[in-house]
């Protein structure tokens, strides 16, 4: 096949290419800048080089993210040899740096610049890259406005395959926000802080050829590595919390519809009640919460936390049964609720006194003793006091359970280094300031309450109202329009409801509106937006990840996207084989960062099989786009997402057939799942014909425990001749799918 024009013409360039060495001069310019400030860095940035046995003795290009106005002092203090810098013609203009550099033999660039000055100075650095020199680019072009990864510039690319020479992909951390950064708008413009520590980070080499999106993600894996480093050797959530306490103490932390509290209340009275758990339960390491989203809910898991447990919220509706169980997987003997709680459930503890012991709210905080109180305030002015707040970031924060896929509920433990980063690039995402009023009616139990409806909130200085029912559209409207929320959490199915009893100003305040937990329908985002006047963006995330992996930002809300991925996160979509794939290409998604959950309870084999080498496997299909947006195309996993919880269609099908008996032996049966526009999905049960009726095997089906969102509709039962099946003989779950479409429409 005959060389087409242009590559033809990109070989001649290759051909015409000398062998370059750095000069003489420049050599001894680099010399004296590492023996005088390369040890300048390290002291002040505690600079450490991770990966450095990655980095060729030849000529190699290291691509790396730019930060800050010292990249390239840190990035030749890391690799500790000679290196050719590409840098921005304005670094030039600058005057210590400025000078530096062109003592140092860099080479100038600019987006300006006429396209044969660049290849001009294209072919310089390739020609010293074919000499054994190493040549380092900041491929973003410019520095990062946000402290996020920008788009690589296709210039690595062709400077990789005219020097034939070797991709090593680089990260600095811990930069942004320094004095050097422009963090604010403008670097050198704020006042220089105590410098964090700087990771400069290298992964093995990538070939020549290899296309700029692969070298983008390779580093995105780095920055990934290096958040996951930082986040290990950061504080405790007590800590975050109660260094937010003290800054901001006389403004309101937590509101219902009957209490209000400052931060400095707050702190105090979850403090008080930290110290009576200790008391009361000094043996526990887990402890289960039975509360609604309400300030006594909320400070329940402050206290829990301060006093350096785990915390296990459970699910309301779920049966006595499933929670007891729960307890019992987490290692919890003691349950912490309330009578009114209980009383308004018409229900009594779940946890019997077999089983363990519960603990109620009002009796803890009826008559605290005098040791409690004078805590209590000791902690608040010396934190190391409280046990929480000397507890290691990689220690378990939390448990969860999940439905996932699979007919056991799985046990998430999260650890503070997993919550304390969420919360971080959610705030940041969200722009979230002590001005904020965040109302929150999502459930303690789920992880998006959890983490971002109440931690993100409190470490960052901000409001929470609480409201117990995300149902109760009447009342959540009133209470958002009488104390002017700015930002709203919640599903799809609870933003139907509260539009349709809000009024035109109920909302007037609402500067974000984030719907998760199930997939945002077109119409509803447009209604709202066309009512309330804001974009109702939509999130994507799992319990395993703390939960968000990605969110859309204030007015950059896609069609079809759930937003760009969080700081410090890195997205893998990978094929069949597990190879990674382009963007715009769907497949598998992967994710790796800081949020990614230390493990589950007791079972270690599912376990393996969703955490590869470090990344997440998701089990969804997804595309990560150019401009690095999110779209989620389909799930592969067999669980559904009703009114925001996850159903899992084994355990349906179990409990149908458990239900049934001896009378399911010759049965076929299988679940499925069809879109609803007001609860997400539907449930639909194809089946070989049944031995008796629907009603009374739905009725055996609740009295054995199901949770209410598990049991189908009576009309959801679909009579068929046979399952389809693959040539394999497993279930044809796609077959399945479009079988249950054309007969239930």
């Amino acid at each position: 096949m005959q060389t087409p024009l242009l590559e033809r013409r990109f070989q001649s360039r290759i051909d015409l290419l000398t062998v370059r060495r750095l000069p003489p001069l420049a050599r001894v310019a680099q010399a004296c800048v590492r023996v005088l400030l390369a040890p300048f860095a390290r002291c002040v940035w505690r600079l450490r080089a991770v990966g450095h046995e990655h980095v060729p003795a030849g000529g190699a290009i290291v691509v790396c993210n730019h930060v800050s106005y010292v990249d390239a002092l840190l990035v030749a203090s890391a690799l500790g040899r000679p290196v050719v810098f590409l840098m921005q013609r304005e670094l030039f203009r600058l005057p210590f740096i400025g000078w530096i550099a062109r003592a140092c033999g860099a080479l100038p660039v600019a987006k300006g610049d006429a396209p044969r000055t660049t290849a001009a100075t294209l072919d310089l650095a390739a020609s010293y890259a074919r000499g054994g020199e190493l040549v380092a680019i900041f491929a973003e072009g410019r520095l990062t406005p946000d402290g996020e990864l920008q788009r690589f510039q296709r210039g690595v690319e062709r400077l990789a395959r005219l020097a034939s020479a070797p991709i090593v992909p680089a990260h600095l951390s811990g930069l942004w926000g320094s004095w050097f950064s422009r963090r604010g708008g403008r670097a050198f413009a704020k006042l220089p802080g105590v410098p964090e520590a700087v990771d400069a980070s290298f992964a093995p080499p990538l070939p020549h050829d290899a296309p700029v999106w692969r070298v983008e993600s390779a580093v995105a894996a780095l920055a990934a590595d290096a958040a996951t480093r930082r986040a290990l050797r950061g504080p405790s959530l007590a800590k975050v919390f109660l260094r937010s306490a003290r800054n901001h103490r006389r403004r309101d932390a937590l509101r219902d519809g009957e209490r209000r509290l400052t931060y400095g209340s707050t702190a105090l009275a979850a403090l008080v009640l930290a110290r009576e758990l200790e008391r009361a339960a000094p043996d526990e390491r887990t402890l289960a919460l039975f509360v609604p989203t309400s300030v006594g809910g909320a400070l329940a898991n402050l206290a829990a936390t301060l006093a350096g447990r785990t915390t296990l919220n459970l699910n309301a509706t779920l049966s006595d049964a499933d929670l007891a169980e729960q307890c019992e997987r987490a290692g919890a003997r003691t349950l912490i609720t309330s009578r009114r709680f209980l009383a308004a459930l018409e229900r009594g503890s779940p946890l019997s006194a077999e089983r363990g012991r519960t603990l109620f709210l009002e009796d803890l905080l009826a008559r605290p003793s005098l040791g409690s109180r004078l805590f209590a305030c000791a902690a608040f002015l010396v934190p190391w006091l409280a046990r929480g707040v000397r507890a290691g970031a990689g220690e378990p924060a939390a448990v969860l359970f999940s439905s996932g896929s699979t007919a056991r509920p799985k046990g998430v433990v999260q650890s503070h280094a997993n919550v304390v980063s969420n919360v971080e690039a959610v705030s940041l995402a969200m722009a979230l300031s002590p001005e904020d009023r965040m109302l929150d009616a999502l459930p303690l139990f789920h992880s998006f309450g959890y983490t971002v409806a109440l931690w993100a909130p409190l470490c960052g200085g901000a409001t929470v109202l609480l409201h117990p029912n995300p149902l109760d559209a009447t009342g959540f409207a009133a209470l958002a329009e009488r104390e002017r929320a700015t930002i709203l959490l919640g599903t799809p199915t609870f933003y139907q409801g509260w539009m349709r009893r809000a009024g035109p100003t109920t909302f007037a305040h609402v500067r974000v509106a984030i719907s998760g937990a199930q997939r945002l329908p077109q119409k509803l985002a447009e209604a709202w937006r066309e009512r309330f006047g804001v974009e109702l963006g939509e999130g994507y995330g799992a319990t395993e990840l703390a939960p968000v992996v990605a969110v859309a930002r204030p007015g950059e809300r896609t069609l079809g996207s759930v937003g760009r991925p969080i700081s410090g996160l890195a997205l893998r979509v990978t094929d069949a084989d597990g190879v990674e794939v382009a963007p715009g290409v769907q497949g598998l998604l992967l994710v790796r960062g800081p949020n990614v959950f230390a493990g589950y309870l007791d079972d270690s084999e599912h376990q393996r099989e969703v955490l590869r080498d470090g990344w997440y496997v998701t089990g969804d299909v997804a595309r990560v786009e150019v401009d690095a947006s999110l779209s989620i195309v389909d799930r592969t996993a067999r669980f559904s997402k009703i009114g925001g919880e996850m159903v899992s269609h084994g355990r349906v099908e179990e409990a149908l057939l458990g239900a049934l008996g001896e009378d399911a032996c010759e049965l076929e049966l299988a679940v499925t799942a069809l879109d609803d526009g007001e609860r997400g999905e539907r449930l639909v049960v194809l089946h070989t014909p049944l031995a008796f009726a629907v009603e009374p095997l739905l009725a055996r089906v609740r009295e054995l425990g199901l949770p209410r969102l598990f049991v189908p509709r009576a009309d959801a039962f679909v009579v068929v001749p046979a399952l389809p099946k693959l040539a394999s003989g497993k279930l044809d779950l796609a077959g399945l799918k479009r079988l249950a479409a054309a007969r239930c429409g």
